[in-house]
């Protein structure tokens, strides 16, 4: 449930971004990732795609994998302490219900990472 709740969510930003097959790593598992497959130049490296954000289901939580949040320090400024609490890694946060703030930060997140984006001219 938890999976279909943030998959939801994830599905209002295609568009602009694209839903990515899933790696050969991720098939035997759910998974819904979104990229950019736009040519951009990243720390001087040329990269055909950028992730944006994606949900694997683990095994005790589904994983809520967002890039910026390790990349850009102030976004994870910008969120609730009790979201920001689930953050487990550089980019991952352990979900493992969608009580209290979950739904509205995730939602949050990818609202500055969209702008972050078109900033960075990303998508």
């Amino acid at each position: 449930a938890v999976f279909d709740e943030l998959k939801i969510i994830l599905s209002a930003y295609s568009p602009p971004f694209s839903v990515k097959t899933p790696s050969d790593a991720l098939r035997n598992k759910r998974s819904y990732e979104l990229t950019s497959y736009k040519k951009v130049v990243i720390a001087g490296r040329p990269k055909d795609e950028v992730y944006f954000a994606g949900i694997i289901i683990q095994k005790n939580y589904v994983g809520f994998y967002y890039m910026l949040a390790y990349s850009e320090p102030e976004v994870r400024s910008q969120l609730h302490p009790e979201f920001t609490a689930l953050l487990k890694g550089k980019s991952c946060f352990y979900i493992k219900n969608t009580e209290g703030v979950v739904l509205d930060q995730v939602k949050k997140a990818l609202d500055i990472g969209l702008i972050k984006y078109r900033e960075y001219g990303w998508i």
